[in-house]
């Protein structure tokens, strides 16, 4: 696969009693950690279901991932509006799956969704992605029936974007394959902070490889750290203020975004 030729779609073969981690948003409540200034993990009060993020500079908010539905897309909205008076303008999917993606267009027009070029381009079939996530939702179609449009990203890049919030530049990576074909970092490079999505674990977990492979992921990780030239090692730091020693993985990806800087956050555990 190529960045410019994306065939992949998760594959619906799987173990009879599979189920995936129970991601069904009834009683998910995000609650804002501050990481920095003007930036907040919104955390989820029932792991392993999604967390999200909230970027703010002097001119416009940042929201990272859209939620599974309406509902907590709206969820996510409000808590903007709590923690600032300024607009919401971006929204950035980490990846196309629909736990990430399904509540995009709850979002009004004048948010302007951000991704790679591959995530877009993986959004093409509904039924197939809310059949995918069926099993997250232990069997509860209700939670995805307002779930009716796929929207898209406004605004697609191949490998790097950065956008400007106002005295805040937010940095989009797309290094290639790993969970999925389009895997986006969000990186505050004056913060040090990083939403990896699905595209790194936390020490010590294997990579969520849904549709990428080991050899990709290390390929991507491995090139890009050449390419940035340095190998500074690193220590994952959590909202509780954990701190788990650097895998080759985070120190490689940690290089490419910053060189020199001290550790890397992932706001997904």
């Amino acid at each position: 696969m190529t960045d410019a030729q994306n065939t992949s779609h998760e594959i619906a073969e799987r173990p009879q009693d599979y189920l995936g981690p129970n991601l069904n948003p009834n009683g998910l409540v995000l609650k804002p950690h501050q990481l920095g200034e003007g930036i907040y993990a919104l955390m989820a009060n029932i792991p392993p279901k999604d967390n999200n993020g909230v970027i703010i500079g002097e001119k416009y908010a940042l929201v990272i991932d859209a939620g599974i539905n309406g509902a907590i897309s709206q969820q996510i909205q409000e808590l903007v509006r709590q923690l600032t008076e300024k607009p919401l303008r971006y929204l950035v999917n980490t990846t196309y799956h629909g736990d990430h993606t399904f509540g995009n267009a709850a979002f009004p027009e004048s948010v302007t969704v951000i991704s790679s070029r591959q995530n877009k381009e993986s959004m093409r079939d509904l039924a197939y992605e809310k059949e995918m996530r069926f099993g997250n939702m232990r069997g509860d179609q209700d939670v995805l029936a307002d779930v009716t449009t796929w929207r898209q990203p406004d605004v697609v890049f191949d490998h790097y974007c950065a956008i400007d919030l106002g005295n805040k530049i937010v940095e989009l990576w797309h290094f290639g394959p790993g969970n999925a074909p389009g895997d986006t970092v969000v990186y505050v490079p004056d913060a040090k902070v990083a939403w990896t999505g699905n595209f790194l674990m936390s020490a010590g977990i294997p990579p969520m490889l849904l549709e990428g492979g080991p050899s990709p992921l290390h390929r991507n990780l491995e090139s890009h750290a050449e390419y940035a030239g340095c190998r500074n090692n690193c220590a994952w730091t959590w909202p509780d203020g954990r701190r788990e020693g650097g895998s080759r993985e985070l120190y490689c990806l940690h290089a490419v975004l910053t060189g020199a800087c001290r550790c890397c956050l992932c706001i997904r555990p």
